[in-house]
């Protein structure tokens, strides 16, 4: 990576701060990007933009498909119900649909019951798997990269490690912790089914004209403790960041949970940048600890946590002028929103994060 010296005196565009920021460049002052579905449209968007807000824009580089799965999705009342059908037998999935959504911050729908629900649903569920096709899908990237011009970046998402598919997308929590504990072998052996799976995904993305990759985690420590992480995350994250990095990709990962007992680990993944890093009050690991635990190998994508919004204006701007001084002089950093924004306190917040970064976040940063 590049690490000279010389470019931050100069005036940057949002598009080239944030890939310095990714990439350990210098920087003219500290990148703050929110993605288009937590930013609402308008006049104000206009002025925080003007002011040097820009946007993030999630991409996909995979088409996927599941031939021989027939999907029917029926809705009654409150309840969507999406049943797969395939030669070994079927499998379906609850969700309560119609939940309020917060001027879209929030997902309308909630899964409540999930693929697995019993040892019988493991043959129907690795037939989907191992069903599922990828293909590459490249055409719109560089038409939403041209529209998007200097004024943000384009990251493209990939799947996730199969631990994390097989707690967000086959079982939930509960059942994942009952099955490992009575049928652990049956689960390993779908977890290397995904991941299989998934070098055929990473592959292609890797062959995308997006720099950055966010591998599709949502990693926790209450959820994926160290022991669990060390078995079944650490090898996917060093496999998968290998594929990135030979073709000169960032890889990152979307962790926003509590990470402390993490942080070692997190050291050995390969990833380049960590998506949503969120610092206390919501996660645990302190953003000076973190800079101090990676150094110059892992970026930090920071969240500005939605709690600090309810502190008020005053409070918030402490808190953001805090953040830039933990990772003070600055390089490798980007701020950020990558959760749920109460939309009465989103403008507040915007013009706040917007005029303190603006003020203190010229790099050099200093501590006073």
């Amino acid at each position: 990576m590049n690490r000279g010296s010389g470019r931050s005196s100069e005036r940057m565009s949002i598009r080239q701060r944030a890939r310095a920021a990714l990439t350990w460049e210098d920087i003219d002052m500290i990148p703050w990007l929110v993605k288009p579905n937590h930013l609402a449209r308008g006049y104000y968007e206009r002025i925080l933009r003007n002011m040097g807000m820009g946007i993030s824009v999630p991409v996909s580089a995979l088409k996927e498909s599941t031939p021989n799965v027939e999907i029917e999705t029926k809705t009654v009342g409150d309840s969507r119900v999406t049943t797969y059908r395939t030669p070994v037998g079927d499998v379906q999935e609850k969700f309560r649909v119609g939940l309020p959504s917060e001027l879209g911050e929030r997902r309308s729908d909630w899964r409540v019951e999930p693929l697995i629900k019993s040892v019988q649903d493991y043959k129907p569920v690795e037939f989907i798997v191992e069903d599922t096709v990828y293909k590459p899908d490249f055409e719109d990237i560089a038409l939403k990269d041209s529209e998007l011009g200097e004024d943000g970046i384009l990251f493209c998402g990939a799947p996730g490690t199969p631990i994390m598919q097989l707690i967000e997308r086959f079982m939930n929590f509960e059942k994942f912790a009952v099955e490992m504990h009575r049928n652990r072998s049956r689960a390993e052996e779908l977890m290397n089914l995904i991941d299989e799976k998934n070098m055929e995904a990473h592959k292609i993305v890797a062959d995308s004209p997006v720099p950055f990759v966010n591998i599709g985690d949502n990693t926790d420590s209450v959820l994926v403790n160290p022991r669990l992480f060390k078995n079944y995350c650490l090898p996917c994250f060093q496999k998968y960041s290998d594929v990135y990095r030979s073709k000169r990709k960032v890889p990152m990962s979307h962790m926003d949970g509590r990470l402390k007992s993490l942080k070692t680990l997190i050291g050995q993944t390969g990833l380049r940048a960590i998506q949503s890093f969120t610092p206390p009050p919501v996660g645990d690991l302190p953003l000076k600890e973190a800079r101090e635990a990676w150094g110059d190998e892992i970026a930090l994508w920071v969240n500005v946590p939605g709690t600090v919004f309810h502190y008020g204006p005053s409070e918030l701007a402490d808190y953001v002028l805090q953040l830039l001084r933990d990772a003070a002089p600055g390089k490798g950093l980007m701020l950020g929103i990558t959760e749920s924004v109460p939309p009465s306190l989103r403008k507040m917040a915007y013009s706040v994060i917007t005029k303190t970064v603006s003020e203190y976040g010229k790099y050099p940063i200093t501590v006073d």
